[in-house]
């Protein structure tokens, strides 16, 4: 008895070329009456509505044109005043956070570059903050991309943040419906970078740095490294204890700067007022450090607002009074909070070098 042949298959090749994008090739049977392959056309349609793809719609999309800048917390660290000890630390972890500025318009071309660069950026970081300020526009081919690498990331444990979302309503409900954001989710919650990475600091200092309870004494200040007690004892005599409520400004834009205000307890900010009429945060300093020290140099005005993030307590220093004190003991307090004060705006232009070093580069 003849067996029987099976019928013969006709395949077919189907090769696709996006100039500077992307190639690819699909095989696989069966042929049109064209000879093409039905299924390697249903395959290119497809992944072209998918992504948004089209011969004219190429672009030049290149690394330095879809990154505006690359840096880590250690370069640039959030505006949060740290103490010797928490800073030592974050120069040291700060590697740990990168953050990717993007600009420009994000669709296939664009967003394939971020996530190539993404995923280098985090091969030793914890931390990943992509900041969405200078995209225009965001695409559907983009928006997939940039949730499926999410999604990556939180698999291999890494922690993305989306900074810069405020007012893209619609790419934040996207995100949103293709990535499941818990109630304790950090994806979206931070507005700008600075808050993002504050966020990130406070995780890599959890474990090292438990919250601290109680006032910080004035000899733990960091004004008054190296005070004897003897100077500390007449600094106490000099300095006005004030306490203030939670959302209370100490001081405002204009005011007349003459303390030195010492924090025993809670945390301010210093912020200013922007074109947009939004407030921009300048520092957040919390209990062991003070601000006003500029005003030891010129006794100006201030040049900013400070309020209340919780309720905090002061120890004020009225430099009228400090003045009016004539001791050999006096000249050496105001020696070394002088050389203290030099040492610490010292540090900040060093810290805002740096920061413009890694903006620019």
């Amino acid at each position: 008895m003849k067996s029987e042949c099976p019928p013969k298959v006709a395949w077919g090749g189907i090769v696709a070329v996006l100039p500077g994008q992307f190639g690819l090739a699909v095989f696989s049977p069966r042929l049109d009456e064209r000879g093409n392959s039905v299924r390697g056309i249903a395959v290119c349609k497809k992944i072209s509505a998918d992504f948004g793809l089209h011969m004219f719609h190429t672009g030049r999309a290149t690394a330095s044109s879809v990154i505006h800048a690359r840096y880590d917390a250690s370069q640039v660290p959030s505006k949060r005043v740290r103490d010797i000890k928490q800073s030592q630390i974050l120069s040291e972890l700060g590697h740990k956070v990168m953050v990717l500025e993007l600009q420009g318009d994000l669709v296939f071309a664009s967003a394939e570059i971020m996530i190539h660069e993404s995923m280098r950026a985090v091969e030793n970081t914890d931390f990943l903050i992509l900041d969405f300020t200078r995209v225009e526009v965001i695409d559907e081919s983009a928006l997939t991309l940039i949730s499926d690498l999410i999604k990556s990331l939180s698999d291999l444990g890494k922690q993305v943040l989306i900074t810069g979302h405020s007012q893209k309503y619609t790419f934040e409900e996207k995100i949103k419906q293709r990535i499941e954001v818990g109630a304790g989710s950090q994806l979206l919650n931070c507005e700008d970078i600075d808050h993002a990475l504050e966020w990130c600091e406070q995780n890599l200092l959890a474990n090292r740095f438990p919250l601290e309870e109680g006032e910080i004494p004035l000899a733990a200040q960091s004004l008054c490294d190296g005070l004897t007690a003897e100077e500390l004892e007449l600094l106490e005599s000099l300095l006005e204890r004030r306490s203030y409520q939670q959302g209370i400004y100490l001081c405002r834009e204009g005011d007349l700067a003459d303390a030195l205000f010492f924090i025993l307890s809670g945390q301010v900010t210093l912020s200013v007022s922007l074109a947009s009429g939004k407030a921009g945060r300048l520092l957040t300093i919390a209990a062991g450090s003070a601000f006003g020290e500029m005003s030891m140099l010129d006794q100006g005005t201030r040049s900013a607002d400070i309020v209340a993030d919780l309720p905090v307590t002061c120890a004020v220093l009225n430099y009228s009074r400090l003045e009016s004190e004539t001791s050999s003991v006096t000249d050496q307090l105001r020696l070394k909070l002088f050389a203290n004060v030099g040492r610490a705006l010292a540090k900040k232009l060093r810290q805002a070098t740096q920061e413009i070093k890694s903006l620019r580069s």
